[in-house]
């Protein structure tokens, strides 16, 4: 789950130019993906007792 949680929107930010996708702001939303899906999966886990 952190795979594709963090290693696809890598991938994606790398290959937006190459398709000549110039919007930054959709840039910016799958960089920072990552950290906001650990974010919402720690709060998923919360009441699991799981997340420390």
């Amino acid at each position: 789950m952190m795979i594709l949680g963090c290693l696809l929107p890598i991938i994606i930010v790398v290959a937006l130019p190459l398709f000549g996708v110039k919007n930054v702001y959709l840039t910016w939303l799958v960089f920072l993906a990552c950290p906001l899906s650990m974010f919402i999966m720690m709060h998923m886990n919360k009441d699991k007792g799981t997340c420390y």
